[in-house]
């Protein structure tokens, strides 16, 4: 079953899973019949870690959610209080944004801080006449 705009289907186009139908008189508890695909929770995420560094004073949290060879990441760190700069002692936020060189995977930003995963076209809602 493939994923597609209106939920899921067989490569014949069917919208059911034929998976776990009772093998008839064989076996008859075996299953229990064709049904609605669903989503399985946590599905989309291939993993999921926090990194500490000490030596650079820093979190890091990492998700893939597409290639799990790569993965957002989300780190925060602190500026070094000796560093010749405003931002001494302050803690700096590092975040993946629209645009970005090799992106994870591709980001919509829907509003301020939140963005769409993967590929993603708003729907235009027509008006009735």
């Amino acid at each position: 079953m493939t994923e597609s705009p209106d939920g899921y289907e067989t490569a014949s186009g069917e919208a059911t899973c034929a998976d776990f139908e009772p093998v008839g008189e064989i076996d008859p508890d075996s299953g229990e019949g064709p049904h609605d695909p669903e989503r399985i929770p946590l599905s989309w995420c291939n993993s999921a870690a926090v990194h500490t560094d000490e030596s650079e004073d820093s979190v890091t949290v990492s998700i893939s959610v597409g290639d799990p060879r790569g993965a957002f990441t989300f780190t925060i760190r602190r500026v070094p209080d000796d560093v010749g700069s405003n931002l001494a002692g302050h803690l700096i936020m590092h975040t993946p944004y629209a645009g970005q060189p090799l992106p994870h995977k591709e980001l919509t930003p829907l509003h301020g801080g939140t963005f769409v995963v993967g590929p993603y076209a708003p729907a235009r809602h027509l008006r009735a006449a």
